[in-house]
């Protein structure tokens, strides 16, 4: 049995146009579930309490990033299991885990797999995978790529050679100055369960945005900038510069697609 919470705003309000073919699949798949629709994304701790059962597989969250990150928060200091059904465009750690529409997700539902995933913390919010932080600027041109593949692939969305994107930044990493000087991009990601040092953290320069200028591991990584930068969570803002990211020693077991997932659409 599942407790599926739904984001019914997620999506341009997709669960709306997927309801029952989303509610069929689960039969077709023999999946129980008990699906509770999420009104305020503060209530979800809530109604975790109030609706989640010691029987349960887990507690899946069925929207997009903000819908994710809500439920990551509820769950960081309990011993469930978290399982995701994307229903935006943008569900980054959806697609991080393999998924890359909602009924790949609900396939992986029936025959769970879990993967004990390391959590970090941004201020009072937690993640899994990782974060980003860049200027306003270079976050804009990289969405707008993300969304428009067809400019992006005629090179049409090369951001304003006017505007400059990169920052004065110092990194302190353990309590150690590691670096200053002006990135455009930085990405802090989890280490996973062996890691040495919790947290892997890549700067990257104007020059060469796909390939990491350098390259540092740590428990704790402390940023200032000389401008605000956001601190982002999938496509959610959670925080910005100066910030203190840190790598816990907390888990959280997430549902993995096991084997290879189809696409079929359901009638």
């Amino acid at each position: 049995m599942y407790l599926i919470l739904v984001n019914p705003e997620a999506g341009n309000h997709a669960y709306k146009r997927i309801e029952k073919k989303f509610k069929r699949l689960l039969e077709i798949e023999n999946i129980k579930a008990r699906i509770v629709l999420v009104e305020d994304l503060a209530e979800i701790p809530e109604l975790i309490r109030q609706h989640h059962r010691p029987s349960d597989q887990a507690v899946v969250a069925m929207g997009g990033n903000a819908t994710v990150n809500a439920t990551i928060n509820a769950l960081a200091n309990q011993d469930i299991a978290l399982g995701i059904i994307p229903i935006s465009r943008t569900n980054f750690l959806a697609r991080h885990l393999g998924f890359r529409n909602w009924i790949q997700a609900v396939k992986a539902l029936a025959i769970p797999h879990l993967q004990k995933s390391r959590v970090g913390k941004v201020g009072q919010h937690y993640f899994i995978g990782e974060v980003q932080i860049a200027s306003r600027h270079n976050l804009l041109a990289d969405y707008i790529n993300q969304v428009n593949p067809i400019k992006k692939f005629l090179g049409l969305n090369q951001p304003p050679t006017n505007e400059s994107s990169d920052v004065e930044t110092i990194v302190a990493l353990d309590d150690d100055l590691v670096m200053s000087g002006t990135v455009e991009k930085m990405t802090i990601s989890l280490n996973g369960v062996n890691g040495t040092k919790k947290l892997k953290v890549e700067t990257f320069l104007k020059d060469n945005l796909n390939q990491a200028h350098s390259l540092m591991h740590g428990d704790i990584v402390a940023i200032a900038s000389k401008t605000k930068m956001p601190v982002i969570m999938g496509n959610e803002t959670i925080a910005h510069t100066p910030v203190e990211i840190k790598g816990v020693a907390k888990y959280i077991n997430l549902v993995v697609p096991g084997e290879k997932l189809t696409e079929e659409i359901v009638a």
